[in-house]
């Protein structure tokens, strides 16, 4: 069984290991990979050579945006569900996302162990089980 492919993109060490731990935590069935980026030229980097299920990516982190690397994965890994991270949320912000990148989700940090396990379970394993092929009993 394919484990689902997980990309965590922050700038902030801390912000990453707690995503990293509790998806690690809470894995799902088939298992999970989990791979980081701490900037979004690195986070494209990663998303020119591998595919994943999901990309978590924070907004703010230097030149290269959450909405420029989600705008990315959204052309070059269209399967991939995109969750926008931020703690500085707005409507505006909200809306320039959904335009350049169709994300799936928003999520506003800091965030509770609720509101990952309802993002785990929603957004990526329920999109991720709707590709794999039927099990053969």
């Amino acid at each position: 069984m394919t484990p689902v492919r997980l990309l965590i993109v922050d700038d902030d060490d801390t912000m990453r290991m707690m995503c990293r731990r509790f998806f690690e935590r809470s894995p799902p069935p088939r298992g999970i990979d989990i791979s980081e980026a701490e900037s979004g030229e690195e986070a494209i980097d990663i998303l020119r050579a591998h595919d994943f299920d999901c990309v978590i990516c924070d907004y703010r982190m230097g030149a290269v945006t959450g909405i420029d690397v989600l705008a990315f994965a959204r052309k070059n890994r269209p399967k991939a569900v995109r969750i926008l991270m931020s703690g500085f949320g707005s409507p505006d912000l909200v809306s320039v996302a959904n335009v350049e990148a169709r994300i799936h989700e928003f999520i506003e940090k800091p965030m509770t162990n609720p509101e990952l396990e309802t993002l785990l379970n929603e957004a990526v394993l329920e999109r991720h089980l709707r590709r794999l092929p039927p099990v053969a009993h």
